[in-house]
């Protein structure tokens, strides 16, 4: 994914290899704690392994932003994101291999992520699987 916003790509070195709900838990805290020292971002999260897609595959599973940090983004929703492991994660991993995250660093997270998402949608002709997911039920 490109963008002329983009300084900076960091791939994070902790990763979600879960099969249990307190090792997630552990796991993605570690991943919170990684990301802390970058601000104004986009991240990826990408599967081990591509995930058919209407058109072609990718192993990108979710793109989202923060204005702040990941840390700063995920500290007070990790129950909710327990919950996403018990619907999606677990899954993913299982069947995909381990979820990884990519940080770009931009001065504009808005316009980032509106174009990783556009890029990944005129490529797939649809949202990533996560994207996908919380959009749906955003419309509940």
């Amino acid at each position: 994914m490109k963008c002329d916003f983009v300084s900076e790509v960091i791939r994070l070195e902790n990763a979600i290899t879960a099969e249990t709900e307190d090792e997630f838990r552990l796991q993605f805290k570690n991943v919170l704690k990684e990301a802390r020292g970058f601000n104004g971002i986009v991240y990826v999260m990408r599967a081990g392994k591509e995930i058919s897609r209407l058109c072609g595959s990718s192993d990108v599973i979710y793109v989202g932003r923060s204005i702040n940090n990941l840390y700063d983004r995920y500290k007070s929703k990790l129950n909710s994101e327990v919950d996403y492991f018990r619907s999606i994660y677990k899954f993913v991993v299982s069947e995909y291999g381990q979820i990884s995250f990519d940080i770009y660093v931009t001065v504009e997270p808005l316009r980032t992520e509106s174009r990783f998402l556009h890029q990944y949608c005129l490529k797939h002709k649809e949202l990533p699987p996560v994207n996908l997911e919380n959009y749906k039920t955003s419309l509940l």
